[in-house]
């Protein structure tokens, strides 16, 4: 059976909202520009075309940034570089953070007999 290794990251910050996941991966971006795969963007201004390697969400009222393939060795690399996020203007603290390496399998369903209508 397949599996799909990924990357997550977790943040335990005080004022966070849903709204600021933007902001966040426009602050990454910032902070480490050259790993377009945080943010999509190319040097010449144009944007990679391909489903993202990081993905940023906010799950069970956390914001969580998720890794997949080379991604996966990006957030490693700078999960214990950040250290605050600054969104829209404000400093926010991050008094927890967690990383877990997370391996799901995958199977895809039967294939159905049946005939369209």
């Amino acid at each position: 059976m397949p599996q799909i290794r990924m990357i997550k990251v977790s943040f335990m910050p005080q004022s966070f909202r849903p709204s600021d996941i933007p902001r966040l991966r426009a602050f990454l971006a910032r902070q480490f520009p050259q790993h377009s795969e945080l943010h999509n963007h190319l040097q010449n201004g144009g944007f990679r075309m391909v489903y993202p390697d990081i993905q940023f969400k906010f799950i069970n009222d956390r914001p969580m940034i998720v890794g997949y393939g080379k991604g996966r060795q990006i957030l490693a690399e700078v999960f214990h570089k950040v250290n605050y996020f600054e969104l829209s203007h404000r400093q926010v603290g991050i008094p927890g953070k967690s990383i877990q390496m997370v391996e799901h399998n995958v199977s895809l369903p039967a294939p159905s007999n049946q005939q369209p209508e």
